[in-house]
């Protein structure tokens, strides 16, 4: 399921941390808004009951003029159509993989895999970076954590070809289809049907553009950000509209699109709107509030079905914490470790934090380069990311 917004930071690389050399196709154009750069969320900024002042134009994040590509040099080199269509294997399997086959263990180790390679390969900011993103694997791999709302199409498409992906070319390939340069520094949002969910963000003028997926959270692109798609501003009541969730908290529009997640489907119970568990429990009385049992996981019922999310296995003992999550439909947001959490590098060890649970990997047993320090584009914030070195192309 998409997490909360809310627990997300904004951090990406410097000149100095190099990119791997992507297969750069004519570059397209992106919507991009000045006034966006360092704003993460448009929904949580508004949220506040502030207003959000956004510049009346928009820029060309990217270059018009078009480039050679490695493929126009090679159409046979890794990461190019060719070698996609004769090295299935290396992106995608050709058959689907059910997650639920895993154990908790397994699950846990493909998600270090993925999230390590992830932050190397494309930049660690947002749910890119590794702390996000482990609680996004988790969420999505493993079926013991997360019974019922298992991820769905093209999300999962994204997280089978993750954990296998051994090249940075195959992360590129499963996240998108192009890859652009850019001509200025800041977020960016793809404008062709392939790239609306993909949010961009230019590191360096003329460097490759680090692409971040809006599905991990079933959300689109607009504006710089990963934002609920076609949201209602400003909302009256919570709604369906085909599988998308209009989810109004406040007056702002926090839903996502349910396609990805559960039974794919939305619907309204007892006047509450919602996304549609999969393999739900017993019935019970509809309800934003989750709750706590015996065993550390967190127990909802926003749909009329019992649902859990175990927050023992996602963020670890005594992490679950009963109340209303915000936005009321995130249950794992009802799994927190308080005490706070300090992402960095510890010489080979990688350390994100998620939901203030602590996450970390070794770098060289994903057989990435050593922790390095990634500092982003500079915001009010100025945050620092943290990723392991990606491998030599």
């Amino acid at each position: 399921m998409p997490t909360d917004a809310s627990s997300w930071a904004r951090s990406s690389a410097d000149p100095s941390h190099s990119l791997p050399e992507l297969s750069l196709p004519e570059p397209f154009e992106l919507l991009y808004t000045e006034a966006m750069v360092g704003r993460r969320g448009l929904a949580l900024a508004l949220a506040g009951g502030g207003t959000l002042a956004l510049a009346a134009a928009c820029v060309d994040l990217f270059h018009s003029t078009n480039f050679e590509t490695k493929c126009d040099l090679d159409a046979n080199a890794e990461g190019c159509p060719a070698f996609e269509a004769s090295h299935p294997t290396d992106a995608k399997k050709a058959t689907s993989t059910d997650f639920c086959e895993w154990n908790s263990s397994t699950a846990r180790g493909h998600a270090e895999h993925a999230c390590a390679w992830l932050g190397a390969c494309s930049a660690p900011f947002d749910t890119n970076a590794f702390g996000p993103c482990m609680i996004d694997a988790i969420l999505a791999y493993d079926c013991n954590t997360n019974p019922n709302r298992r991820v769905r199409g093209a999300l999962h498409d994204l997280w089978d070809a993750l954990w296998q992906a051994q090249s940075c070319d195959a992360v590129t390939a499963a996240l998108v289809p192009q890859t652009p340069h850019c001509a200025t520094l800041g977020y960016g949002c793809g404008a062709t049907d392939d790239t609306t969910a993909i949010l961009f963000e230019c590191l360096k003028v003329n460097g490759t553009a680090a692409p971040e997926s809006c599905l991990a959270q079933g959300r689109a692109c607009d504006k710089g950000s990963c934002v609920p798609p076609e949201a209602f501003a400003p909302c009256v009541a919570s709604e369906c509209v085909g599988s998308l969730l209009h989810d109004c908290e406040d007056g702002v529009d926090m839903g996502y699109d349910c396609q990805y997640f559960g039974s794919g489907a939305c619907a309204v119970k007892e006047n509450a709107a919602a996304c549609l568990p999969a393999d739900a429990g017993a019935k019970c009385a509809v309800t934003t509030k989750a709750m706590c049992d015996g065993d550390g996981a967190a127990i909802g019922c926003t749909t009329g079905r019992v649902e859990a999310v175990d927050c023992e296995t996602l963020t670890g003992p005594t992490t679950c914490h009963s109340g209303t999550p915000i936005p009321s439909w995130n249950l794992a947001g009802a799994c927190e470790r308080e005490g706070g959490c300090v992402p960095g590098c510890d010489g080979d060890i990688l350390k994100g934090c998620g939901h203030g649970a602590e996450f970390t990997t070794k770098c060289s047993e994903q057989k990435l380069g050593s922790c390095t320090t990634v500092p982003v584009v500079p915001t009010i914030e100025n945050p620092t990311g943290y990723a392991c070195v990606p491998p030599d192309p």
